[in-house]
């Protein structure tokens, strides 16, 4: 009972960074993520028949429910207390922050054209501190002893950082 409330409020508590992360403003504090960006956008041109304010808050909302749903999709079992992490996990974290490296260094040079050194500053930093943590609980999961804590935080921090810091946009302000 103890594990599935941790998991259950693990992923509720994913609704903050997927709020910050779907608000469509960019900011030192939401550097707009790619993954919610694009849901958003999707849910909104979707529902093109109702008024613009109308799509946003619903895209807006469907933005900031979206992790959580993926952590609870992606890995239901940590609702009964799931001590090993799944392979499609290590996978799935592998193939991300492989691209998410690319994107920092990909993307430094537009961020300090466009929206200059501060702001590129710390939207990588928040971005590569993410992916430095992921990378420790990676092998901490893959080749230490499987264990129910460090499972959760690993997929909690995965889905925390695809709904706030990953692959900030960096180019021209829209």
């Amino acid at each position: 009972m103890k594990k599935t409330l941790s998991a259950l409020l693990a992923g509720l508590c994913l609704l903050i960074p997927g709020y910050f992360g779907s608000r469509g403003i960019t900011g030192i504090w939401s550097p707009g993520p790619l993954l919610p960006f694009v849901f958003r956008e999707l849910f909104r041109t979707t529902l093109y028949s109702l008024e613009y304010y109308t799509a946003s808050h619903w895209g807006q909302t469907a933005g900031t429910i979206l992790p959580v749903m993926l952590f609870f999709a992606w890995n239901p079992r940590l609702l009964y207390g799931q001590a090993r992490t799944p392979k499609r996990t290590y996978v799935l974290v592998a193939l991300w922050v492989t691209l998410g490296v690319a994107d920092l260094v990909g993307s430094w040079g537009p961020g300090l054209r466009h929206q200059g050194f501060e702001y590129t500053l710390v939207a990588e930093a928040d971005s590569a501190a993410c992916i430095a943590v992921l990378c420790v609980l990676f092998f901490r999961n893959w080749r230490g002893v499987p264990s129910f804590g460090w499972n959760l935080a690993l997929h909690w921090i995965f889905f925390a950082w695809l709904a706030w810091f990953a692959f900030p946009f960096l180019g021209e302000p829209i």
